[in-house]
């Protein structure tokens, strides 16, 4: 579901999604993705990668606005990556640059 990489240089985490986001998956992954975002060193920067998603749904939405609820609680920027395409409807629609800012590589 998910590869996470480190930057130490630029002290970015950067959690890179390799399926869509839906309920499913989201329900069978959640607890791996919390305990890797834990265990992660400390971290000033929070880079969701979705570049590989083509469809999110409320849960994967959820998921997503809990993962920037939680880092930004802990003063770490996040941020979020789509490609052009269906998400940015879903994005646009879920209003989540109100809260992270969304990229469109």
């Amino acid at each position: 579901m998910f590869s996470s990489k480190f930057n130490k240089e630029k002290n970015t985490l950067t959690i890179r999604f390799d399926t869509d986001l839906l309920s499913s998956v989201v329900e069978q992954n959640s607890g791996a993705l919390e305990l890797e975002i834990g265990s992660s060193p400390a971290h000033k920067e929070l880079i969701l990668d979705l570049t590989a998603c083509k469809m999110v749904d409320s849960v994967g939405l959820n998921l997503l606005f809990g993962i920037v609820h939680h880092a930004q609680s802990k003063k770490v920027n996040a941020s979020i990556r789509i490609s052009k395409g269906p998400l940015e409807r879903i994005f646009e629609v879920s209003q989540i640059r109100k809260i992270a800012p969304v990229t469109v590589m």
